[in-house]
């Protein structure tokens, strides 16, 4: 009589997480990561975007995260350099999607800086 119980209780349990997967589905939110971009998705293409000669900054504030985008467009450079501030402390640094040290990072940042204020 116990195993039958068990059966019947795992049955239900198998049921509902089933009724609450189509239940998402229904509602457009099956997929967890849908809206939540990749890193490459910041890149910016400079072949088909207008971006200002110097260095630009925006930053882009996400449910878990912001996102720091510095683009630098100059005769001898054209690069998207990314800070990404995770909620839970984490930190994480990209030039053009490839991932960088934060010592590199500021490195190249200022090398930009003091290049483009001459």
């Amino acid at each position: 009589m116990k195993k039958k119980q068990e059966e019947d209780a795992a049955k239900k349990r198998n049921d509902d997480i089933e009724a609450q997967k189509k239940a998402l589905a229904a509602a457009g939110k099956a997929d967890p990561k849908k809206g939540v971009k990749d890193i490459n998705d910041y890149k910016i293409d400079f072949d088909k975007e207008f971006v200002v000669e110097g260095i630009t900054q925006d930053t882009i504030v996400e449910a878990n995260r912001t996102v720091f985008r510095t683009i630098v467009k100059s005769n001898a450079e054209k690069a998207t350099y990314l800070k990404v501030l995770y909620s839970y402390g984490g930190s994480f640094y990209f030039k053009n999607g490839q991932s960088m040290t934060e010592n590199t990072y500021f490195m190249q940042i200022d090398a930009h800086k003091k290049a483009l204020n001459k």
